[in-house]
């Protein structure tokens, strides 16, 4: 039975609250309102703005619903975002090669000493030396049963020095080939390759020079073997001279036949560049060849050469200075401005075109 004073449906009596239990729960409180406080000032500062008003929260729209959200949306400024893309830097143009200038000296020019202060003198970049002149003279030293007994070895071995010595320093330098006009190689009795006239003498052109000819095997083999032994002294390019039949003179009284045939004239000379072309090859040096200004035009079809075959086998090709780029390129002929050079009779100052001052006949 329930105790007296005791009513029926009520828990057992606990007593009255005492002074402490309250300010255990004020403290209980005032932790939960700290760590609160402490939650909004971490998580929340991103959403506290400071106003002249004072602060307020300025929390973003997911957090609210309905109108209040609209509201926040329709307040709040549009942000705008630039993305910048790093722009690649353009790569620097390659520099062109400074047109060059070169002069032509005499062999003796090397043996003097004065081929640097010739160059300097004319403003010039480089030197054109006749390593094989009109006459057929060598000039420099070299062992060949052929050229010796015929008198052609002038130069001497101390040249051949000078001359290495010259192609080791700062001064481009040429050698100059005249192939096929040659005035001693058709008196060799080896040499029965001689252009000859109708009559059977040997052919002389407008200057006196006689001229072999480029069929011949034998010469074709000659003059590369010169071209290599200067490739092999370190000239930076070779220029052939008369590379090709004549084309000036009395060429009627020239005998046709196997040494002159004119239905072969290309295809001669053709294979003639290209075995020297292949002959050089393991060399670091430039073929160039001096072309008779009406190849390009089409006026000159008696040399055997032709736009074809400059472009073909000659890495630089050498015209009188009316010749342009536009019309090599007109030829057929690619990369004008880097294969063009003009044979001047002075410099001109504002010319951008490699220039060369060759004191010899036209061909």
């Amino acid at each position: 039975m329930p105790m007296a004073g005791q009513k029926r449906g009520y828990g057992t009596y606990r007593g009255r609250r005492t002074a402490r239990d309250i300010l255990k729960i004020i403290a209980a409180v005032l932790t939960v309102l700290v760590v609160l406080a402490g939650g909004v000032l971490i998580y929340g500062q991103n959403y506290i703005v400071y106003t002249d008003d004072g602060v307020r929260f300025d929390i973003p729209f997911p957090f609210f619903s309905g109108n209040a959200a609209q509201s926040a949306i329709s307040e709040a400024d549009p942000v705008n975002i630039e993305v910048k893309t790093a722009e690649p830097e353009p790569e620097p143009e390659p520099e062109s090669e400074p047109a060059q200038r070169l002069i032509y000296l005499p062999i003796s020019a090397v043996s003097e000493g004065r081929v640097e202060r010739s160059v300097q003198e004319a403003g010039a970049s480089g030197v054109i030396l006749d390593m094989k002149n009109d006459q057929g003279q060598l000039q420099w030293y070299l062992e060949d049963a052929l050229a010796s007994s015929l008198g052609l070895v002038v130069g001497t071995e101390e040249l051949n020095r000078l001359l290495s010595d010259l192609n080791k320093g700062d001064i481009y330098t040429v050698a100059r080939i005249s192939c096929f006009k040659d005035e001693t190689l058709p008196l060799s009795s080896e040499f029965a390759v001689a252009i000859r006239s109708n009559s059977g003498y040997r052919w002389s052109d407008p200057d006196g020079i006689r001229w072999v000819s480029p069929a011949s095997d034998t010469v074709q083999e000659y003059l590369i073997q010169r071209m290599v032994e200067l490739a092999r002294m370190g000239f930076d390019e070779i220029l052939l001279d008369n590379c090709g039949y004549p084309n000036r003179g009395n060429l009627g009284w020239i005998k046709p036949g196997a040494v002159y045939d004119k239905e072969n004239l290309n295809t001669v000379i053709d294979a003639f560049l290209e075995k020297a072309k292949a002959a050089l090859e393991p060399y670091n040096i430039i073929l160039s060849i001096r072309c008779p200004d009406g190849v390009l035009t089409g006026e000159d079809t008696l040399t055997g050469l032709d736009a074809q075959g400059l472009e073909e086998y000659a890495q630089r090709i050498w015209v009188g200075e009316e010749i342009t780029q536009v019309q090599l390129s007109e030829a057929g002929i690619t990369r004008g401005e880097e294969r063009l050079v003009a044979v001047v009779s002075a410099f001109e100052e504002e010319e951008t075109q490699s220039q060369a001052q060759l004191a010899l006949a036209s061909f």
